[in-house]
């Protein structure tokens, strides 16, 4: 199973290593399971500079690259195509009666706009129709003073920014 570890700590000392000393820095490793059973390890280690103390371990630097021989995730990542070029910030911010979004696309798409609160509950929505540029005008006195978030949407894209309501 991914996500299983048994550190190899030189405190150990079972496999010869040197005893160290608190300031000294060092290499350890982490070995990974090769199967489920508690009892086989893989062979492979991931390196990583520790800093070990008297009858304490310390990784302050951790690096961990897990990889599956299975699974082949390198077809599925690639250039995703983008639409939203840019959205800018809410104005103004803190809002109180109306406030404006501005984005701008690379392509005519149909864009939605829709405000959150910290809940996640969509409280205001705009379709805008099929533009390439634009600014989503809310009406915000209705809604409570707090933290919100605008999402613009074009073809499968989302960008999400926070503003804030203050009466």
């Amino acid at each position: 199973k991914y996500g299983m570890f048994r550190p190899l700590f030189f405190e150990q000392n079972s496999g010869g290593y040197p005893t160290y000393t608190s300031g000294n820095w060092n290499m350890g490793h982490l070995k990974f399971p090769a199967v489920d059973e508690g009892t086989s390890w893989d062979s492979m280690y991931v390196p990583a500079v520790a800093y070990t103390a008297p009858l304490t371990q310390e990784f302050p630097y951790m690096d961990f690259k897990i990889s599956c021989a299975a699974c082949d995730l390198t077809t599925a990542v690639g250039n995703v195509p983008t639409t939203i070029s840019h959205v800018g910030n809410a104005f103004p911010n803190p809002a109180t009666g109306e406030v404006a979004i501005p984005f701008t696309l690379k392509e005519a798409a149909t864009v939605n706009v829709s405000m959150t609160n910290a809940m996640g509950q969509v409280v205001k929505s705009l379709n805008l129709g099929k533009v390439t540029s634009g600014k989503a005008i809310f009406n915000v006195s209705d809604l409570s003073s707090g933290v919100y978030f605008y999402t613009v949407e074009a073809n499968g894209q989302r960008v999400t920014n926070r503003m804030v309501v203050a009466h």
